[in-house]
């Protein structure tokens, strides 16, 4: 809506991010009063820092010299406003003995000047920001500031401090102003106990025992303490005593991998292995100062199924070798338990 501006003949837009304001009814009513339409004196910007004053002046189409046009006027604040450059932002129209001065006052969004992180020590500066550059998340210096793109790098570290065996971090970003537009951004860290695996029970074998399935894993195992009672485990393997998503997961090397492979290998071809259920109990680690800790408890489900002999071996497709020079390079026989490897 308009309204009358407390200047007289003063024409004045604001807009911030919360409302747009269309003042100056006063400016439009003594500009049909005069002779001939006013004409633009001088368009000007003032507020700005990072900005250059030319950079912003170019999503302006009234110049000095042109006829002072609201309507235009009203269409350059709007291209202005959606740069994204601004926070906030309002023109001012001033008559002169000559006609119209504009001046456009601007606040810039925030721009981050200096990013760093606090409060851990599993993880350096270079290892988060490598990570983060990896995930292209990174915040980059004179980027504007973003609290989106600020949580983003939150939920990173969060991950990276549990691939290192702190499920129970928390991390928190905190923008300081540094004055004028620039922000510094430090994120605050709490990487909690550490979670160290003390059981590790399958659910649903027969076949196999416990010890025996524990015995193929190799990226996760388990290590020995006095502080769970009534459970037994081996000795203490120092860097293998922490769940980790990669350490289970990975379709390469991964200990999922490995009990699946080990089914596979000894003919249990619909043999599966499932997530496991992770519980936490508080506990204390340390061989000299004792360090708050919690113990793991794996919980894995496994499917074994039926155990399969080899069936009838055949040879489809080929067009340039023989069956009889084929065969013996397969060293798989009918009749005897299928193993995964070999067919591999």
């Amino acid at each position: 809506g308009h309204r009358h501006a407390r200047r007289p003949r003063t024409l004045r837009f604001v807009r911030s991010t919360l409302c747009a304001l269309w003042l100056g009814g006063a400016a439009a009513a003594g500009a049909q009063e005069l002779d001939r339409p006013p004409t633009v004196e001088k368009v000007d910007v003032q507020g700005n820092q990072f900005l250059q004053k030319e950079t912003l002046l170019f999503y302006v189409s009234s110049k000095p010299g042109d006829r002072f046009d609201e309507t235009r006027l009203k269409e350059d604040f709007r291209r202005l406003w959606d740069t994204g450059f601004l926070d906030d932002m309002r023109v001012d129209v001033f008559d002169t003995a000559r006609g119209k001065s504009v001046v456009f006052t601007v606040k810039e969004r925030k721009r981050v000047q200096i990013v760093d992180y606090r409060g851990t020590k599993a993880l350096s500066t270079t290892n988060i920001e490598d990570e983060l550059k990896k995930k292209e998340a990174s915040l980059r210096i004179d980027s504007f500031y973003d609290p989106g793109k600020a949580r983003r790098v939150e939920a990173v570290i969060v991950q990276m401090l549990a691939d290192k065996g702190y499920p129970f971090a928390k991390v928190k970003h905190d923008a300081k102003s540094l004055g004028g537009a620039g922000v510094q951004v430090s994120f605050l860290v709490e990487e909690g106990a550490k979670a160290k695996v003390k059981e590790i029970e399958f659910i649903g074998n027969e076949i196999f025992s416990d010890a025996t399935l524990r015995g193929r894993m190799k990226k996760i195992r388990v290590g020995s303490s006095d502080d769970v009672k009534g459970i037994v485990t081996a000795p203490l393997r120092w860097g293998k005593n922490t769940f980790t998503e990669e350490k289970w997961s990975d379709p390469h090397e991964g200990d999922k991998k490995r009990l699946q492979d080990f089914y596979l290998n000894l003919g249990y071809v619909t043999a599966t292995v499932g997530e496991p259920r992770i519980t936490y109990i508080d506990g204390q680690s340390g061989f000299f100062k004792k360090k708050p800790v919690k113990w793991a408890r794996l919980e894995i489900p496994v499917t074994e199924g039926q155990r399969y002999e080899v069936g009838e071996v055949k040879f489809e497709g080929l067009t340039v070798f023989k069956e009889q020079y084929i065969r013996p390079l397969l060293k798989v026989e009918a009749g005897e338990w299928y193993k995964e490897a070999r067919v591999q």
